[in-house]
């Protein structure tokens, strides 16, 4: 459902999977049924589709990355969101299975 955006929830858990709920105009990124961001969010429910996402919170959690900051930026340079160009995927194309011949081998003994 947030295919459409890049969201930040929290660095230490880069590449984890964590769950995603919308609802009633909030997107509420949670991991281990820890409450990790809440966003301000609009889904459409007509293009099935995530059309905006603002006004982050952001959590401390046992989760934080015990790596420092090379730079440290405001909330203005940082980014917590970013919507990717939307791109709609192509279908694609099943083809049927083919069996193939069997060859007749004999080994030599």
């Amino acid at each position: 459902m947030a295919r459409g955006f890049y969201i930040y929830a929290e660095q230490g858990l880069s590449r984890h999977r964590v769950s995603v709920w919308i609802y009633e105009g909030q997107l509420r990124i949670e991991y281990q049924e820890t409450l990790l961001a809440p966003y301000q969010s609009h889904y459409d429910q007509q293009q099935k589709r995530l059309q905006d996402v603002s006004q982050p919170t952001l959590y401390q959690t046992p989760f934080f990355s015990p790596q420092l900051e090379l730079f440290e930026l405001d909330d203005e340079q940082w980014l917590k969101m970013h919507q990717r160009t939307y791109q709609r995927r192509q279908k694609r194309i099943t083809q049927l299975a083919r069996q193939l011949q069997l060859t007749n081998l004999s080994l030599a003994v």
